[in-house]
Protein backbone atom coordinates (compact mmCIF):
# COMPACT_ATOMS: atom_id res chain seq x y z
CA UNK A 1 0.00 0.00 0.00
CA UNK A 2 0.92 3.16 -0.94
CA UNK A 3 0.90 6.20 2.24
CA UNK A 4 -1.22 8.67 0.55
CA UNK A 5 0.43 11.61 2.64
CA UNK A 6 3.77 10.89 0.87
CA UNK A 7 2.28 10.27 -2.31
CA UNK A 8 0.64 13.51 -2.47
CA UNK A 9 3.79 15.32 -0.94
CA UNK A 10 5.51 13.56 -3.58
CA UNK A 11 2.92 14.44 -6.45
CA UNK A 12 3.05 18.24 -4.94
CA UNK A 13 7.40 18.65 -4.66
CA UNK A 14 7.74 16.34 -8.28
CA UNK A 15 5.17 19.10 -10.21
CA UNK A 16 5.78 22.19 -8.11
CA UNK A 17 8.97 23.11 -11.38
CA UNK A 18 5.25 23.41 -13.39
CA UNK A 19 3.71 25.84 -11.12
CA UNK A 20 6.73 27.81 -10.83
CA UNK A 21 8.08 27.92 -14.13
CA UNK A 22 11.04 26.31 -13.28
CA UNK A 23 12.43 23.14 -15.64
CA UNK A 24 12.95 19.88 -13.74
CA UNK A 25 16.72 19.77 -12.16
CA UNK A 26 16.68 16.06 -13.59
CA UNK A 27 15.30 16.58 -16.70
CA UNK A 28 13.17 13.70 -16.32
CA UNK A 29 9.17 13.53 -17.48
CA UNK A 30 6.64 14.75 -14.85
CA UNK A 31 5.44 11.33 -14.83
CA UNK A 32 8.70 9.30 -13.95
CA UNK A 33 10.10 12.11 -11.66
CA UNK A 34 6.63 11.52 -9.87
CA UNK A 35 6.44 7.75 -9.94
CA UNK A 36 10.57 7.47 -9.06
CA UNK A 37 9.51 10.12 -5.53
CA UNK A 38 6.90 7.75 -4.41
CA UNK A 39 8.44 4.58 -4.69
CA UNK A 40 11.60 6.06 -3.20
CA UNK A 41 9.30 7.24 -0.37
CA UNK A 42 7.40 4.40 0.03
CA UNK A 43 10.85 2.28 0.07
CA UNK A 44 10.02 -0.27 -2.58
CA UNK A 45 12.32 -1.28 -5.49
CA UNK A 46 11.24 -1.25 -9.79
CA UNK A 47 9.38 -4.51 -9.74
CA UNK A 48 7.12 -5.63 -12.56
CA UNK A 49 3.45 -6.92 -11.70
CA UNK A 50 4.32 -10.80 -11.96
CA UNK A 51 7.26 -9.85 -9.19
CA UNK A 52 4.71 -8.24 -7.32
CA UNK A 53 2.20 -10.63 -7.46
CA UNK A 54 4.60 -13.13 -6.48
CA UNK A 55 5.69 -11.43 -3.35
CA UNK A 56 2.26 -10.71 -2.31
CA UNK A 57 1.65 -14.47 -2.48
CA UNK A 58 4.85 -15.14 -0.46
CA UNK A 59 3.49 -12.62 1.99
CA UNK A 60 -0.33 -14.61 1.85
CA UNK A 61 1.34 -17.86 2.18
CA UNK A 62 3.26 -17.25 5.48
CA UNK A 63 -0.10 -14.96 6.76
CA UNK A 64 -1.76 -18.69 6.25
CA UNK A 65 1.18 -20.51 7.87
CA UNK A 66 0.97 -18.43 11.13
CA UNK A 67 -2.62 -19.00 11.37
CA UNK A 68 -2.01 -22.68 11.08
CA UNK A 69 0.30 -22.69 13.75
CA UNK A 70 -1.50 -20.19 16.51
CA UNK A 71 -4.61 -22.34 15.51
CA UNK A 72 -2.22 -25.84 15.85
CA UNK A 73 -0.95 -24.61 19.03
CA UNK A 74 2.54 -24.92 17.40
CA UNK A 75 3.12 -21.08 18.17
CA UNK A 76 2.07 -19.78 21.41
CA UNK A 77 1.75 -15.88 22.42
CA UNK A 78 4.08 -14.18 23.71
CA UNK A 79 2.48 -12.94 26.76
CA UNK A 80 1.35 -16.60 28.11
CA UNK A 81 5.37 -17.26 27.64
CA UNK A 82 6.33 -14.71 29.75
CA UNK A 83 3.48 -14.70 32.23
CA UNK A 84 4.22 -18.62 32.54
CA UNK A 85 8.39 -17.92 32.74
CA UNK A 86 7.47 -15.96 35.25
CA UNK A 87 5.62 -18.16 37.40
CA UNK A 88 7.68 -20.78 37.18
CA UNK A 89 11.08 -18.42 38.33
CA UNK A 90 8.74 -17.25 41.34
CA UNK A 91 7.90 -20.93 41.58
CA UNK A 92 12.11 -21.66 41.64
CA UNK A 93 13.11 -18.83 43.78
CA UNK A 94 10.94 -19.56 46.90
CA UNK A 95 11.86 -23.36 46.86
CA UNK A 96 15.44 -22.06 46.61
CA UNK A 97 15.27 -19.78 49.24
CA UNK A 98 13.48 -22.42 51.41
CA UNK A 99 16.24 -24.78 51.65
CA UNK A 100 18.56 -23.36 54.32
CA UNK A 101 15.63 -22.87 56.90
CA UNK A 102 14.37 -26.50 56.16
CA UNK A 103 17.77 -28.16 55.98
CA UNK A 104 20.28 -26.00 58.70
CA UNK A 105 19.72 -28.49 61.28
CA UNK A 106 20.22 -31.59 59.48
CA UNK A 107 23.51 -29.61 57.95
CA UNK A 108 24.67 -28.39 61.59
CA UNK A 109 24.96 -31.63 63.28
CA UNK A 110 26.52 -32.93 60.48
CA UNK A 111 30.40 -33.61 61.26
CA UNK A 112 31.24 -35.27 57.67
CA UNK A 113 31.13 -32.91 54.41
CA UNK A 114 30.24 -35.61 52.11
CA UNK A 115 26.81 -36.38 54.57
CA UNK A 116 26.28 -32.22 54.21
CA UNK A 117 27.06 -32.42 50.31
CA UNK A 118 24.49 -35.43 49.88
CA UNK A 119 21.52 -33.38 52.07
CA UNK A 120 22.13 -30.29 50.00
CA UNK A 121 22.04 -32.55 46.42
CA UNK A 122 18.78 -34.94 48.20
CA UNK A 123 17.13 -31.22 48.55
CA UNK A 124 18.04 -29.94 45.46
CA UNK A 125 17.06 -33.23 42.83
CA UNK A 126 13.34 -33.07 45.07
CA UNK A 127 13.20 -29.31 43.91
CA UNK A 128 14.15 -30.09 40.28
CA UNK A 129 11.74 -32.81 40.58
CA UNK A 130 8.91 -30.96 41.29
CA UNK A 131 9.62 -28.90 38.60
CA UNK A 132 10.06 -31.78 36.12
CA UNK A 133 6.35 -32.61 37.14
Amino acid sequence: MVNAVCAKKAMAESTSWINKGRKNASKQKPKQARRDTVIKQAALKDITLAQAQTIKEQYMAALKKLEYEQKSKLLIPADDVRRDAEKIGGFVKSKLQAIPARIAALVAVEPDSFECEQILKKEINQILEELSS
